[in-house]
């Protein structure tokens, strides 16, 4: 049968349902729920706090603080670094041990490393979570330089709850026929325009190149 059920009678229900029925209700897939918050411990490490997190709607707690070293620079050197939480599905889970997900420190010689963020809900197997940023050399992790990268949740209902907070009951649309451009633009093709936005009082076209379009912002 080329039917596979899920939220019914006597079936099974996988670690990828549930992380894609989690993804459907938030607007970032991975990210903090709470606590899990991030410093600099010391010259050469950095510590995540207790807490709640999804990576790519996978449901994952940090149950005691993590202490995660820096990797050590030659002199003369600077790296450019980023802790991560990375899931690999390649690795096999026991009963006793979680080995799917890790803490990892990712450096490179010239740029922030890119994350791999594969979609492991549906045929991915290494999906990456930024958690911090920070440069480093031979003394260890540079001034000023560590830096949350930490994106926490904002779930479909907040989004909807903003939206219908930016709705105003008082607004009132004026109507307009047409938008004009200002100068010799030709028609009938598409055109590359100057766009100016005012407030206030429509201001003077003088002085103003052919081709430009007048916007006014109303607050």
């Amino acid at each position: 049968m080329s039917i596979r059920a899920v939220t019914f009678d006597k079936q099974k229900v996988k670690s990828q349902d549930d992380g894609i029925s989690n993804t459907l209700a938030m607007v970032n897939k991975t990210c903090i729920i709470s606590g899990c918050e991030v410093s600099q411990d010391g010259a050469s490490a950095v510590s995540i706090a207790t807490g709640v997190f999804f990576a790519c709607g996978r449901l994952v707690y940090i149950t005691s603080p993590e202490s995660i070293g820096i990797p050590s620079v030659p002199a003369g050197e600077t790296q450019y670094m980023r802790v991560v939480f990375e899931v690999n599905l390649n690795q096999t889970n026991t009963e006793t041990e979680f080995m799917q997900g890790s803490f990892k420190v990712l450096s490179d010689a010239s740029a922030y490393p890119s994350l791999t963020q594969e979609d492991i809900n549906d045929g991915g197997t290494l999906h990456q979570m930024a958690f911090i940023k920070l440069r480093a050399d031979s003394t260890g992790i540079i001034a000023g330089s560590f830096a949350d990268e930490r994106t926490l949740v904002y779930s479909v209902a907040s989004l909807k709850q903003d939206v219908e907070g930016k709705a105003a009951a008082s607004h009132v649309h004026t109507s307009l026929a047409a938008l004009e451009i200002t100068g010799n633009v030709g028609i009938d093709d598409l055109q590359v325009v100057n766009v100016y936005i005012y407030s206030g009082t429509t201001p003077s076209v003088t002085g103003k190149p052919n081709g430009t379009l007048f916007v006014k912002y109303v607050p």
